[in-house]
């Protein structure tokens, strides 16, 4: 994409070496929203809520147009929802660690974090009290996104129904599971589209109820 921060082709390279396997990467154009946006919400049924939509859509387009033979399709849904994958997993911790009065860990988990993040100190402050006061803190932060002009003046801004940051890692793991509901609606509807079957394995309930068991220490 031209941005090395966001680019995480390297890491693709580094598995596809390792296991030997062929790979066809695929880089969505601004373009492209405009070209199959209603085509999207056609096959979907539902509005698209998040841009991801329309690349899944077009990962499974192009699996059909050059190769028809992977009819089943293995998806990594649900791995960061049941291994903390997701940024916010590591601030549920930190404020666990924080609510807990457990300073010395919080400081010192704080600190390998920041070496890795180096967020400023008005990200930290927003986080935290997204978590604790979510009622304070004005969303989104950006004061161009002024959701009452898009809904119309004097509209009242519908309350997020799932929000992604919680106040503890289990509070995180219940929101993630039931924002994955729409996504696996995306995933289904997308490779259908195609004439594809879809298998997520990190889903089996197994897996799940394992890895939802084990210590935080051991995801994060």
């Amino acid at each position: 994409y031209g941005n090395d921060s966001i680019d995480e082709s390297v890491y693709i390279k580094a598995v596809n070496e390792f296991n030997g396997a062929q790979s066809f990467l695929h880089y969505p154009q601004p373009q492209d929203l405009q070209d199959n946006l209603d085509k999207v919400i056609w096959h979907n049924d539902i509005p698209v809520v998040h841009g991801s939509v329309i690349p899944h859509f077009l990962i499974y387009k192009s699996i059909m147009q050059e190769n028809d033979s992977r009819i089943v399709i293995l998806e990594g849904q649900g791995a960061d929802e049941i291994l903390c994958g997701y940024g916010d997993f590591h601030w549920a911790a930190l404020n666990e660690d924080f609510r807990s009065g457990n300073i010395p860990s919080f400081i010192r988990h704080f600190r390998n974090f920041q070496d890795i993040k180096s967020e400023p100190l008005k990200i930290v402050l927003r986080k935290f009290f997204r978590m604790n006061m979510p009622s304070l803190v004005k969303y989104p932060a950006n004061p161009l996104l002024d959701m009452a002009s898009f809904n119309g003046v004097g509209t009242e801004v519908p309350s997020i129904p799932i929000r992604r940051e919680a106040v503890s890692v289990e509070a995180l793991h219940k929101n993630r599971m039931q924002i994955l509901r729409y996504i696996l609606h995306n995933v289904d509807r997308n490779s259908m589209s195609q004439s594809r079957e879809t298998r997520v394995p990190f889903l089996d309930y197994r897996l799940v109820e394992f890895c939802l068991s084990l210590p935080v220490q051991y995801k994060i």
